[in-house]
């Protein structure tokens, strides 16, 4: 008599998803900010999963505001 096995999915590898409820939380679009040499700064934020839920790809842009050509770094 046979059992069928339920197989755990792959650790590693072509098939593999990476998982992780933290990381999951960093999806999405945000505005940032914060303070550099004395300097406000604004920056908008986008992140989403690519290539098989593999890896979590995080584009970062300054935002220029009215007064400033963005930061300077």
């Amino acid at each position: 008599m046979f059992v069928a096995q339920e197989q755990a999915p792959p650790l590693d590898g072509q098939k593999a998803v990476f998982q992780d409820p933290l990381v999951d939380k960093m999806v999405g679009n945000w505005k940032v900010g914060g303070t550099i040499r004395s300097r406000r700064i604004e920056q908008s934020v986008e992140a989403q999963w690519v290539l098989n839920h593999q890896f979590l790809q995080i584009h970062e842009k300054g935002a220029a505001g009215p007064k400033t050509d963005g930061p300077a770094y």
